[in-house]
């Protein structure tokens, strides 16, 4: 199970962030912890609704201010397109592919920066998630991670 230790500033439904263009800050410095079984994968919303109406182009920035990680083990940032439907406020409406994603790996130095630029089509809304991938033997291993979408207009 991932643990976020540090309140952000993910949100929930129906929840938007941002206004669609320029930058949008997904998650403030959080650290995340995850503790799961060997080969385990899991992956938390950060932010389940970012709004992105207008934006023709975007790109993902992730901050890594600090991590404790070994071999085998990683986090990725992924970004989904997604949509909300009010008369069915339960339901998840996201494509299974990825619009962008950026991984931070065990031999990265911190603090650093990732970017990722977006593919096409952007939906009007998108999906920021967190996915941990634990190595063949099981380990603690945390981040520490501020999450922008810089988003552009025509």
């Amino acid at each position: 199970m991932i643990r976020h230790i540090v309140t952000g500033a993910g949100g929930g439904p129906p929840e938007l962030h941002g206004g669609g263009i320029g930058r949008i800050c997904v998650v403030s410095k959080s650290k995340y912890q995850f503790n799961g079984a060997s080969g385990a994968t899991e992956e938390i919303p950060l932010a389940e609704y970012v709004e992105a109406v207008g934006c023709v182009s975007a790109v993902l920035e992730v901050r890594c201010h600090a991590k404790t990680m070994g071999t085998g083990q990683q986090f990725t940032v992924n970004v989904y397109n997604t949509s909300y439907d009010p008369q069915n406020p339960s339901a998840s409406f996201a494509e299974p592919s990825t619009r962008a994603y950026v991984t931070i790996a065990p031999s990265d130095s911190s603090p650093q920066l990732y970017t990722a630029a977006f593919s096409t089509p952007i939906a009007g809304l998108v999906r920021v998630t967190l996915k941990a991938t634990q190595a063949t033997s099981a380990a603690s291993m945390d981040c520490t991670i501020s999450v922008d979408i810089i988003a552009r207009a025509a």
